[in-house]
């Protein structure tokens, strides 16, 4: 995404810088690879992360996710 004037407030960043930036919580719309990479036990505490995909697999993590069409556990894909 080039333009990201529609998303007001929001500030890209670029995936390496992601543990640096102290997010409180992680959107994926779609999957991709990239994601894959993504240490999520290097993050400092625990996010929200919103799988829009059912893509991520953050079983062995304590982040609090929410899948759509699951619902929400801690610390585990439903």
């Amino acid at each position: 995404l080039e333009d990201f004037s529609v998303f007001d407030g929001a500030t890209p960043i670029e995936q390496s810088g992601i543990y640096e930036v102290d997010p409180d919580a992680v959107v994926l719309v779609t999957a991709h690879n990239e994601f894959d990479s993504i240490d999520w036990n290097d993050f400092e505490r625990s996010l929200v992360v919103v799988d829009g995909r059912q893509a991520l697999d953050l079983s062995e993590t304590d982040h609090w996710v929410y899948t759509i069409g699951r619902g929400q556990e801690v610390g585990k894909q439903v």
